[in-house]
């Protein structure tokens, strides 16, 4: 993790994602870049956020921790996300209640929690586009509780290795195959019967570490259903944009 301070590049964010209409008087001094490598978490479940940030460029996998220490698969993030909206709104000290990892390379744009209390907690513009940003986060987690009842592990997990792939035909797995079958929200056996099917079709080759995708469109078959459903309910918060523009 990094801090960039590079004004040219914070406006250009700016004007991409058209953040000046999120406040009413935004000033790129104001934000600061934090570039986060793969691997590294953006937010950790239990631990509070030093910023509120926009999420502009990367990916990121989302996911959460039971009590019985078992992890569970929430979402993905592509730009443009906010992370820091709920903790703000209820206790800019409280934990986060998720943790966000960087799949890739990812760059947010960071605003000092005390920053944003200070100066931009009553701001009217801010609250109508955090409020529905939380409303945007509620439907799709609502979206997301459902897949395990709606769709075959084939599917899920077929949809999270073309996740993890992000345009690439080699998965370089962090996590192991037991962790995996946790954030799916199946057994290892369950899931190792699944794995192997996918390789005795010819779709994946796999090792401890890695797994390689042979038959790109095999995969998408498998996964369509799930991609279709979270194409279908998944709103951009870039639809925050069409916000009407500040007085």
């Amino acid at each position: 993790m990094k801090y960039i301070s590079d004004t040219t590049l914070i406006q250009n964010y700016i004007k991409k994602y058209k953040l000046d209409k999120w406040f009413n008087k935004l000033e790129p001094n104001d934000m600061k870049i934090i570039r986060f490598n793969r691997g590294e978490y953006l937010a950790r479940s239990g631990e509070p956020l030093d910023h509120f940030m926009f999420f502009v460029r990367g990916r990121a996998k989302i996911y959460t921790v039971m009590e019985n220490g078992k992890s569970y698969l929430l979402s993905f993030y592509e730009p443009m996300q906010v992370i820091g909206d709920v903790e703000l709104m209820n206790d800019p000290k409280m934990g986060c209640n998720c943790h966000v990892e960087a799949l890739i390379e990812c760059d947010c744009l960071a605003i000092p929690m005390e920053l944003m209390v200070d100066k931009f907690f009553e701001d009217t513009s801010f609250l109508r586009a955090v409020g529905k940003s939380l409303a945007i986060k509620t439907y799709q987690e609502s979206m997301a509780s459902s897949v395990n009842l709606l769709y075959t592990l084939e599917s899920r997990l077929a949809a999270y290795i073309l996740a993890l792939a992000i345009d690439k035909s080699e998965v370089i797995l962090d996590e192991s195959y037991s962790d995996m079958a946790d954030l799916l929200g199946t057994s290892y056996r369950h899931l190792a019967r699944v794995m192997n099917k996918f390789v005795e079709d010819g779709l994946i080759s796999k090792s401890k570490k890695s797994i390689l995708i042979l038959d790109q469109d095999g995969m998408q078959d498998h996964a369509g259903e799930l991609i279709l459903f979270r194409e279908q309910n998944r709103f951009s918060l870039s639809d925050l944009t069409n916000l009407p523009d500040n007085e």
